[in-house]
């Protein structure tokens, strides 16, 4: 790629003025340092690899004048040396932490200004792991023309001269991989360099620049990736900078070697070797050159080992090309990128440049390491953090970051990322979910566009996204979760359980250990496992043909899996021709192994274990659980007590905690176990043999032998595919249709609608689903039956009864000689006896058949009760609103509640209870007895006969009636539609009419009658008589004519609602009307009079507005033309 820009400049001198000769050096945790002169100072700025300042910036003061030429370098302990020279002519040099702290012991003198010598232009370069050398220039100046020296110094050794003539200056020195160093300076235009052996011994080489009329300036060195090292510098006299490469035996080197370069160069060029990026065993040189009319601009040229250069560079384009720049320096950090400092007009800047081609691989410091990755779109960067909490950014490209020990930040930026703990001396536990959850080496990080993860070589908890992610178990047993997304989980070697989750995951297990399905691997985990136990609903998995699998293993597939978990719900689960463990866990599963020595292990749920071909070890755990023969291409002999009797795919095979047998589609023998069993026989002609305990045998089709053995037994038809009717043979033993009973005790039927009938014996009878007849046949022995009738609206029949039963539906159980002790579940209807019976419902909607006798029945709301013609004389009881069915006689009300009771065509006799019923006996004469409370009584025969001498009691007439048959008060109303004289008794009666024209006498007592609409006439009778009139006013068709008004005794209640100007009243509470509102005559007086009574004709009238022009409407005539007054008239 080209040179390009990471980021903007920055101005690194903030705050200080007269900034000068700024250096920079890169740092082992993927920052860097700058250095430079101000004043009296000394400046040094840590930055981290995103170019953001790492704590303050430190001024350090110098004690030997004003300091110039600092000089940097790292250190391989990951500290740094500054050194410079003052004004004094000394030289000084401090030590600082990789964080910019300097070491307290303060700055260390290298040179002082003893015996008039003159130190200047220092270089220091690392010295092994921690501890560094110097090189500088040194004049004495004692005598009239004195010798110049470049002095060589080891951190607490000796300095000594390595080169001594007129006018020697600016060194520069730098550590080679081997520990040698090499040394350059000038020497009157020549441009010298020197090795340095380890024993201080120097080996002069061939001048960089040699002649007599050499014009060299100011170089500078750096060591190269290829073990030799690059020498720079600039020509005086035609303005231009120049390269030297040296092999590691000192040899110059043609390739990479530049001549009189740039057109202008004013400041002395700076070199770094490159070890990254494509450039590898080439350098970077950066050159200040006057070009044009500017005053000096940053160049970059990047030399590659063959030679190619990329470049130059302008770097300080833009605002920052203006004004005059000065001296530059380079550094290369250790993800491969470039950073440039240099200043201009007393300020220093420094930009980061990113010219890599290739991707980097970065081996990280035990420091806090920030790296970034290149943005090549088709690499990969591995980034390495080691100890510290390091900050690794991939960029573009599938990058791998390892960030090892420390809380580290790990951004993968573009494409598809990796967090790698491939390192780790442990396992790791690692959720790109919920990092909050990672321990060991990856306890603290945090992830930025990372979507896979690479674990340890120790067993690893690896989380991905739900968005879908790829998880590298590597060596150990490792758990892989993949969340919700479409996932790639690879296990590694070792024996690895890998969740996929929802979406279509590519589970590959590695090289697991499938050699054997034993316990003792299952419980160890041995072999790789495809787990879905966080699926939220049950899966469909299949290791031999993915493409059926459905739910969360849906899309999913597989390479080196060899086990398989299954959810919280009901799984289908199948292996492959291998030896595999299968694990279920809640809910009912299907279990295949096919071939292989496989191992199931059910936990919880009613499980169905398929072994197939192989010595299979099948263990339900849990619930009801089958061992299932029904693929297999023979009969197969299966022994529950001894196995070794086993034929076919049951050989070898081993049962755990199974408590039923299918067998397959042929002729199979199948023997259960001590304990309650259920054998399925399937097709075929097969023997079924039950053991002690409560057996269920179902021989499926063909002429089955079906022996129970001990216990309570039972033969199932819930294989058949439609409704059977079977009869129980005598003593459970005999033939039905093609099958042979031997010790059965009870029947299951089909799950549809069957007839099951038991024998003379204790029978359980249970008849699944559908609607079933279940038929418990009693005897005089006391025998007694269970029968179950499932879902389905099931039924009970006692018509062969030979007495009287009783079937009570609410508590289960039944009574009498041939329902003693038996007992019911899920049982909706009941069919009697031919003899007096006794029924109770279970709140249920039941039918109850009683049959011939006087039967009683209890019941609720919804329940029928079916009688046919002369069946006796049968009584309902209920605690719910009843209509009586046909060919029933008596309704008793039971409860606290209010009842609505309704008899039917025949004479019934009707019964409520205490509280206030309405009571209906239809079309015959009925005796209707309504008990404590307010009734509500209908008369709709003329023979109807009310007993109810307690509460307010009334009576809607649908029919003439005597009312002398009823209590001396009641409240009596005519039915709509019929038009019948009612006459009242002597006691307080209440009557109401309807909408035709009524009569109504009240007799004896104080009445209350209500004509309503119609032209009714009305007899109040003896007593004080109330007249009431509460419906709509019409002149012609609403006029009430009354014969026997006495105006001491009766009254008129007027409805306000009707009445509407005569003022506030109530039934309860009546009130006068106003006098001045009464007027005897014609029509109204003044505005004022809304009661008119025309005494010479008895009509009484109402006027809304007195004199108004609203007309009065009549609305009674008094045929006695009593004397009236205001009282006379009440509003309620």
């Amino acid at each position: 790629m080209a040179i390009e820009k990471w980021g903007n400049a920055r101005t690194v001198s903030v705050g200080v003025k007269s900034s000068y000769e700024g250096t920079v050096t890169s740092l082992p945790n993927g920052g860097y340092v700058v250095v430079w002169d101000a004043d009296t100072i000394t400046c040094v700025q840590v930055y981290d690899g995103l170019g953001n300042p790492v704590g303050p910036r430190r001024d350090i003061p110098s004690t030997v004048g004003n300091p110039r030429k600092a000089q940097v370098t790292a250190l391989d302990d990951g500290s740094f040396i500054v050194a410079w020279s003052g004004a004094s002519s000394a030289i000084q040099a401090q030590k600082f932490s990789i964080t910019g702290v300097p070491d307290a012991s303060g700055p260390v003198l290298i040179a002082g200004t003893e015996n008039s010598h003159t130190n200047d232009f220092p270089s220091v370069a690392s010295w092994g792991t921690d501890k560094w050398v110097a090189v500088w220039a040194d004049s004495d100046n004692s005598t009239g023309n004195p010798p110049d020296n470049i002095q060589f110094l080891r951190q607490g050794g000796t300095k000594f001269s390595i080169a001594t003539a007129a006018g020697v200056t600016d060194p520069d020195v730098v550590e080679l991989a081997d520990g040698r160093h090499v040394v350059t300076w000038e020497e009157s235009g020549r441009i010298k360099v020197a090795i340095v052996n380890a024993n201080n011994t120097v080996q002069p080489l061939a001048d960089a620049l040699g002649g007599s009329s050499a014009n060299g300036r100011e170089p500078t060195i750096s060591a190269l990736s290829t073990g030799g090292f690059v020498v720079s510098w600039r020509d005086s006299g035609d303005r231009k900078f120049s390269t030297q490469v040296y092999n590691s035996n000192g040899t110059q080197v043609a390739a990479g070697s530049m001549l009189k370069q740039g057109e202008y160069v004013q400041y002395p060029p700076e070199v770094v070797g490159l070890t990254k990026g494509g450039f590898e065993g080439g350098y970077a040189v950066v050159s200040v050159d006057w070009i044009g009319k500017d005053n000096g601009d940053i160049y970059l040229r990047l030399v590659k080992a063959d030679g190619t250069v990329v470049g130059p560079k302008l770097i300080n384009d833009g605002t920052l090309q203006a004004g005059s720049q000065w001296l530059s320096s380079v550094t290369e950090l250790p993800d491969g990128r470039i950073s440039i400092a240099w200043d201009s007009g007393g300020t220093i800047y420094n930009q980061i440049i990113d010219a890599r081609e290739k991707a980097v691989t970065v081996e990280g410091s035990t420091w806090d390491d920030t790296y970034v990755g290149t943005n090549i779109a088709d690499q990969t960067d591995i980034l390495k953090g080691r100890a510290g909490n390091d900050a690794l950014y991939g960029g573009t490209g599938d990058d791998v970051l390892n960030g090892g020990i420390g809380a580290d930040r790990l951004d993968g930026g573009a494409n598809f990322d990796w967090a790698s703990y491939v390192n780790a001396t442990t396992g790791v536990q690692a959720s790109l979910v919920d990092p909050k959850q990672n321990t060991g080496e990856a306890q603290g990080d945090s992830y930025i566009s990372i979507e896979g993860i690479e674990g340890s070589d120790f067993d690893d908890r690896l989380t991905g996204l739900n968005s879908g992610s790829a998880l590298s178990g590597r060596w150990g047993n490792d758990t892989l979760n993949g969340g919700a997304g479409v996932d790639t989980l690879n296990g590694g070697i070792g024996n690895d359980w890998l969740y996929g989750g929802a979406g279509a995951d590519n589970l590959h297990g590695g090289d697991g250990d499938p050699s054997s399905a034993s316990y003792v691997n299952a419980q160890a985990f041995v072999g790789d496992t495809a787990s879905y136990q966080g699926a939220s609903s049950g899966v469909r998995a299949n290791l031999g043909n993915a493409s059926e699998n459905k739910g969360d293993a849906a899309g999913d597939s597989y390479v080196s899996i060899e086990n398989l978990v299954g959810s919280e719900f009901a799984d289908v689960l199948t292996g492959d021709a291998n030896a595999n463990w299968i694990a279920t866990v809640d809910g009912d599963d299907l279990v295949y192994g096919l071939a292989g020595n496989d191992l199931f292990w059910g936990q919880g749920g009613n499980d169905t274990l398929v072994g197939g071909a192989g010595a299979d070890t099948l263990d339900g755990g849990a619930g009801f659980n089958y061992a299932s023969y029904a693929d297999s291409a023979a009969g197969v002999v299966v022994n529950g007590l001894n196995p070794s009797l086993n034929t076919g795919d049951a050989v070898g095979d081993v049962f755990v905690s199974i408590q039923g047998l299918i067998g397959s589609k042929f002729n199979d023998t199948l023997s259960g176990f001590d304990n309650s069993i259920a054998l399925w026989g399937g097709d075929g002609a097969d023997k079924l043999t039950g053991g002690e305990g409560s057996d269920t045998l179902d021989g499926g089709s063909g002429a089955d032998s079906l022996n129970g053995g001990g216990g309570i037994d039972f033969v199932s038809y819930q294989s058949s595919g439609t409704g059977v009717t079977i009869v129980l043979p005598k003593n459970g033993d005999g033939t039905v249709g093609e099958d042979i009973f031997t010790n059965i005790e009870g029947l299951i039927g089909s799950n549809f609608n069957d007839v099951l009938t038991g024998n003379t014996s204790s029978n359980e009878l249970r008849g699944m689903d559908g609607n079933d007849i279940l038929v418990g046949v009693g005897s005089s022995s006391g025998t007694s039956d269970t029968l179950n009738g499932g879902s389905g609206i099931d039924t009970v029949d006692y018509s062969a009864a030979t007495t009287a039963v009783t079937v009570n539906l609410a508590t289960g159980k039944g009574s009498g000689s041939n329902t003693a002790g038996d007992v019911y579940v899920g049982i909706e209807n009941v069919i009697g006896s031919q003899f007096g019976d006794t029924f109770v419902g279970n709140g249920a909607t039941n039918a109850f058949y009683g049959g011939k006798g006087d039967d009683i029945y209890y019941v609720s709301a919804g329940d029928v009760v079916v009688e046919g013609a002369s069946e006796g004389n049968d009584t309902v009881v209920t605690d719910a609103n009843y209509a009586l069915g046909a060919n029933l006689e008596s309704l008793t009300g039971t409860g606290g509640g209010a009842l609505i009771l309704t008899g039917n065509a025949l004479s019934n006799t009707i019964t409520g209870n205490a509280a206030g019923n309405w009571i209906d006996g239809g079309e015959g004469a009925d005796t209707m007895i309504g008990g404590a409370g307010d009734d509500f009584y209908v008369i709709d025969n003329a023979g109807d006969v009310i007993i109810d001498t307690e509460g307010n009691n009334k009576v809607l007439l649908k029919t003439a009636y005597d009312l002398s048959k009823l209590p001396s008060s009641v409240i009596v109303s005519i039915a709509d539609g019929i038009n019948i004289p009612i006459t009242g008794t002597n006691g307080a009666n209440v009557l109401r009419g309807n909408a035709a024209a009524n009569i109504m006498k009240g007799q004896g007592g104080n009445d209350t009658l209500y004509g309503l609409a119609g032209n009714d006439r009305l007899y109040g009778g003896s007593g004080k008589d109330v007249f009431v009139f509460d419906t709509r006013l019409n002149k012609s068709t609403n006029v009430d004519k009354i014969y026997d008004f006495k105006s001491r005794d009766d009254s008129f209640w007027l409805d306000n609602a009707i009445f509407t100007k005569l003022g506030k009243g109530t039934p309860t509470k009546p009130a006068k009307i106003k006098s001045g509102m009464f007027y005897e005559g014609t029509k109204a007086h003044d505005k004022d009079d809304r009661i008119i009574y025309d005494k010479k004709t008895g009509n009484l009238y109402y006027d809304a507005d007195g004199t108004g022009r609203s007309a009065q409407v009549k609305f009674a005539t008094l045929s006695n033309k009593e004397k009236l007054y205001y009282h006379d008239f009440l509003v309620i």
